[in-house]
């Protein structure tokens, strides 16, 4: 689920087929912002990190049993908002995120999301990125794209075994700022069936 607008406030619709327990990563993007904040509930992964005019942030939240239909989330100055979310089945609703890293890559259309070491075996590894454009990107090899609209886009793949994830490097249509996310999800200490699913394209 994705959106974007010129306005303060963006609306982004709960990603179907969620359920208690799922767990939800939103990518941000502020162009000229001086910051980002997510509905009440959300947790912030890491800090903002920037590129130029570019402000990026990655929040996360565990889904409830009754979740809204819709987020907004906002930026205080700037021009421009847009933000996706990615919902996974499967994760430690206690803690979420194993592992995260980022990289502002500057003015480029090659950009490389960093490596990142995973400490538990079974992590999903999302690639999240992002640029100061409305530009698309080819995804990195062997990842599977979930969104790319607005100059946004999420890829994830599996880690089976713990350990360095390695860069992965995606290509922009356009060469402007931009910011890289690397963020492993870490599972369910029983794992279920279907662990780590995408429930939707969140297209």
């Amino acid at each position: 689920a994705t959106a974007d607008g010129i306005g303060p406030t963006v609306t982004v619709t709960k990603p179907a087929g969620v359920v208690a327990d799922d767990v939800l990563v939103v990518i941000l993007q502020g162009s000229g912002a001086t910051a980002l904040a997510a509905p009440a509930g959300w947790t912030q992964v890491g800090a903002d990190v920037l590129s130029g005019g570019l402000r990026t942030a990655v929040w996360r939240k565990v889904a409830g049993g009754s979740e809204p239909a819709s987020y907004d989330f906002t930026r205080t100055g700037g021009t421009y908002i847009s933000a996706g979310i990615g919902a996974y089945s499967g994760g430690d609703t206690a803690a979420p995120i194993n592992v995260q890293g980022s990289t502002s890559n500057g003015v480029v259309a090659d950009a490389v999301a960093p490596s990142v070491t995973t400490t538990v075996d079974n992590c999903w590894v999302l690639r999240q990125y992002v640029q100061d454009d409305s530009g698309t990107l080819t995804p990195p090899a062997g990842n599977t794209e979930r969104f790319d609209v607005a100059g946004i886009e999420l890829c994830d793949k599996s880690q089976a075994v713990a350990g360095a994830s390695g860069t992965a490097t995606g290509t922009w249509t356009t060469t402007v700022d931009s910011v890289s996310w690397t963020v492993a999800i870490a599972p369910a200490a029983v794992v279920s069936t279907g662990k780590g699913r995408m429930l939707t394209g969140v297209g």
